[in-house]
């Protein structure tokens, strides 16, 4: 059966991206950045790399050329296909990918008939008897009625958990853990005018939101991605006010809908 490394430095996505590899029926290898990748590239064999591009120590863009430089030494044959799964929405961002030698590129939030689509294309169809779950036709079947679906889309979670409220829970909780930390490393850049840092952790927070449906927070978060593009503390600040505010909005909304140990996490 088909093994595909995933390598990503956020635990929600992470998880997610294994979630959805696996319902597609494929085995599935994990490393949170590029030096670890590269060592279990180096002693195993993948049919597919799908690598995030923004990761510390050695992000996709090191990773896809240390591969294809080592690839080149060793005679070039049957060079492994890597994909890049990346929040950036830019039209420069594909063929940034490409020059990096990756293959393809996919954009977050990853839907499963996306991701499906690319592993058919560079893999080949699944193995025999797998398929889509069938709960993936009715995203919404069995999931409660959400009356703020601008605060949390309450489709974006089903095609990982086929309506299993547990699971939904399960993940949330997942992502306001990691999201507390997160955010507060960009409070941290902000407060210390950092703004490589303000870049770097505004981009892991919108990724991570957007996979999980929370659409006016990652908008919210992309704004203030930009606005440290473009090296300008005084746009950043404009556009924190938005971005606590949302954020504060979706936190107390997981922690109504969810219950147990992640209640009243901020």
């Amino acid at each position: 059966m088909p093994r595909i490394l995933i390598v990503e430095d956020h635990p929600v996505n992470l998880k997610l991206l294994k979630r959805q590899i696996n319902l597609l029926g494929y085995l599935s290898d994990v490393a949170c950045d590029g030096v670890e990748a590269l060592e279990k590239w180096r002693t195993e064999s993948y049919a597919l790399i799908l690598t995030d591009c923004q990761m510390p120590r050695m992000d996709g863009y090191q990773l896809a050329h240390e591969i294809r430089t080592l690839e080149k030494s060793l005679g070039g044959n049957n060079p492994v296909p890597i994909i890049a799964c990346t929040a950036n929405a830019l039209a420069t961002e594909s063929q940034l990918c490409l020059d990096a030698g990756m293959d393809d590129y996919l954009p977050k939030p990853i839907t499963l008939p996306g991701l499906k689509s690319k592993l058919d294309r560079w893999i080949g169809e699944a193995p025999a008897g797998q398929a889509l779950p069938a709960q993936s036709a009715n995203p919404q079947e069995n999931l409660p009625p959400v009356r703020e679906a601008d605060v949390l889309d309450p489709t974006a979670l089903a095609q990982f958990t086929g309506g299993d409220e547990s699971e939904r829970c399960e993940i949330l909780r997942d992502f306001i853990d990691a999201n507390r930390s997160d955010s507060d490393a960009l409070r941290g850049a902000i407060a210390e005018s950092d703004i490589s840092a303000i870049v770097r952790w505004s981009h892991r927070v919108k990724g991570a939101s957007r996979m999980i449906g929370a659409t006016l927070f990652s908008e919210a978060t992309e704004r203030l991605e930009q606005a440290a593009r473009k090296g300008t503390m005084s746009a950043i600040h404009k556009c924190v006010p938005e971005f606590e505010r949302e954020h504060a909005r979706l936190v107390n909304y997981i922690n109504a809908q969810t219950s147990g140990p992640a209640s009243g996490l901020s």
